[in-house]
């Protein structure tokens, strides 16, 4: 049976399911074995409020844990780890301790692990910085190095940058899901692949009960961060019949009868929110590095639903069932929403995203891993 073996900064039993979750359920699905690295978990995570602090890592630290048959989980924990402390000269103090974390992470547990995968799938995190060492553990496995995020846009440390650009050649494949971060690579390899995110088509195609109650439409946003409350301040004001249904830890939400705040749940229970709505939000404030959110998993998740996006103009998006608006102008916002409520949704075309086991193969076969 072939191994992988996933580096993220990711939990694999928290609630929140990113792309890279089901990038690792998808070569489970294929019956590989599978090992889940959890790393960019330290002291620091105290003082930054973690979300994962929330489970119960404190008891899984440096050390395998079996979760299912073919998958195992192991929490790398550290004195600290590479993260941006806000201030110029925090960064430059810690930089020499943020280089060297590489060395601070325990991997002997794993180490007959990493010896004998197949391939390494690295994520944009501060795992980036155990490439060396692995290297030096398994040196004819395949690497693939999946960009989620672009780490500029989240204000990474130098140290992971720098991480970033000394690998760029160490991967066979360089995968990246929007083309705003294939242009920050596209002039530095010519191992890069454009694999928009995927879904787990099954668990969307299933059948389900709306939740909604009442009249629509119903306009439905699932995410955990950079989210825009001025945008739902306006929008459920000016729309006061409309239904505004946030899902994920939001806060600062308007208190009107129209917005339904449902706090975070587990991904799957999100799915007939998606499934029923009528109108699907992206309204992110703006940070350099914005423009990638036009492919995002969300993106993509409305888009297999068939929902009409509105999301502001700062996102270049050149999807039909795009409506743009201008923040903080409410005839701007009302518009969109107005012309997404009523843009016929049997026209949006999602046959051309993939299920995460369709990406997945993809890889193996340029890998020569089938």
């Amino acid at each position: 049976m072939q191994r992988v073996v996933f580096i993220t900064g990711h939990y694999w039993n928290s609630k929140r399911k990113a792309g890279f979750h089901w990038i690792a359920d998808a070569f489970l699905q294929q019956e590989w074995e599978v090992l889940f690295i959890t790393t960019s978990f330290s002291l620091l995570s105290i003082p930054r409020f973690d979300h994962r602090l929330r489970y119960s890592l404190w008891k899984e630290i440096n050390q395998i844990k079996q979760e299912e048959k073919h998958l195992w989980s192991y929490v790398a924990f550290t004195s600290v780890h590479p993260a941006n402390l806000r201030l110029e000269i925090l960064n430059r103090f810690f930089d020499p301790i943020f280089q060297n974390y590489s060395e601070q992470v325990n991997l002997v547990p794993c180490e007959d692990w990493l010896r004998q995968a197949d391939l390494f799938v690295f994520e944009s995190t501060a795992g980036l910085m155990l490439v060396d060492r692995v290297k030096l553990l398994n040196a004819k496995a395949c690497w693939v190095y999946r960009v989620s995020d672009d780490l500029r846009f989240m204000h990474s440390h130098p140290a992971l940058l720098a991480a970033e650009s000394r690998h760029t050649g160490d991967f066979d494949i360089i995968s990246v899901p929007s083309p705003s971060i294939y242009s920050i690579f596209q002039d530095k390899t010519d191992s890069l692949s454009l694999d928009y995110h995927a879904l787990r088509k099954d668990l969307f195609d299933q059948p389900s009960d709306t939740p909604y109650l009442g009249a629509g439409p119903h306009v439905v946003f699932s995410g955990i961060a950079y989210f825009d409350s001025s945008f739902l301040d306006i929008a459920s004001r000016e729309l006061p019949e409309w239904q505004f249904h946030i899902i994920g830890p939001i806060r600062n939400l308007p208190k009107r009868q129209n917005v339904i705040a449902y706090g975070e749940m587990p991904f799957v229970e999100t799915i007939r929110y998606l499934q029923h709505a009528d109108v699907g939000l992206q309204p992110l404030i703006y940070r350099p590095g914005s423009e990638s959110f036009t492919h995002s998993l969300k993106i993509m998740q409305y888009t297999y639903c068939k929902l009409p996006i509105v999301a502001p103009h700062y996102i270049p998006a050149t999807w039909a069932h795009w409506f743009s608006y201008i923040s903080d102008n409410p005839r701007s916002i009302v518009q969109a929403l107005e012309k997404a409520a009523s843009y016929p949704r049997s026209k949006i075309d999602a046959s051309a995203i993939l299920s995460w086991t369709e990406l997945t193969a993809r890889w193996c076969r340029t890998l020569n891993l089938n």
